[in-house]
């Protein structure tokens, strides 16, 4: 963790704009491959430096703790990162359990 921060005080220092990604690399199909304590760390530490984020729908899920079953919650679980700061949410993988529709990924900029 530490790095990063150091990373973010050297670009303040020199002035350069940089647009941070976080791609919160933890499970996928509805299963963790980190321990779960991974979760707080990704959403309490690392989302709020991001300006793009770019989960799969498990790891949306497990970060905002808003489960995607349709179109109207995957757009729910994306104004949750919006409203930690994060500019461009994209959720890739997207599968709707209640509908026959499947999605590549939801996207929006704030």
């Amino acid at each position: 963790m530490r790095p990063l921060t150091d990373f973010s005080l050297v670009s303040v220092y020199l002035s350069l704009p940089l647009c941070s990604v976080c791609d919160p690399v933890m499970g996928d199909n509805g299963a963790l491959y980190v321990p779960p304590s991974f979760v707080s760390i990704y959403r309490d530490r690392l989302i709020p430096l991001a300006d793009v984020i770019t989960p799969n729908q498990t790891e949306a899920e497990q970060l905002s703790g808003i489960p995607i079953r349709d179109e109207s919650s995957a757009i729910e679980n994306i104004e949750w990162f919006h409203r930690r700061g994060v500019r461009t949410v994209i959720i890739t993988s997207l599968t709707y359990p209640t509908t026959t529709r499947t999605d590549t990924a939801a996207a929006t900029t704030a």
